[in-house]
């Protein structure tokens, strides 16, 4: 093996190494709610971290929402990606609840819904551009 790829072996021996070691030793399993936590060096004592909810994301393409519709649980997040050859904007169709600013090709805007609902929403600048997000 040349020594980049020995470089590479090692490195990742160490990162694959330093992650049990850290499950190891906290005793936590990954995707699963930290607890409690105990330290004094950021004043924070007996605090319940939340565990966050998933990440979902939908491509602006070819002028079409990719997915077109979503089912989601409270406190998922949805990322939307401009990878269009126009300007697009995510625009909620009855409240504030979505509200982009202009995407430009490669920009990104997320949002997380933390209430249960439907949520239809369209591309402000072609309003023909619609999705949804049902959440549970």
């Amino acid at each position: 093996m040349t020594k980049t790829n020995w470089m590479i072996v090692i490195l990742v021996i160490l990162v694959i190494a330093g992650g049990v070691s850290i499950f190891k030793q906290k005793n936590i399993e990954p995707g699963k709610d930290q607890g409690i936590i105990n330290t004094t060096s950021d004043n924070i004592v007996n605090q319940t971290l939340p565990i966050e909810g998933k990440a979902y994301s939908v491509t602006i393409v070819e002028m079409a929402l990719i997915p077109q519709f979503l089912n989601l649980s409270k406190g998922d997040s949805i990322t939307w990606t401009n990878k269009d050859n126009f300007k697009h904007q995510i625009v909620s169709d009855t409240s504030n609840e979505m509200n982009s600013s202009v995407l430009n090709y490669g920009e990104t805007y997320t949002h997380t819904f933390n209430s249960a609902g439907n949520y239809d929403y369209h591309c402000g600048i072609y309003p023909g551009l619609k999705g949804r997000i049902k959440v549970a």
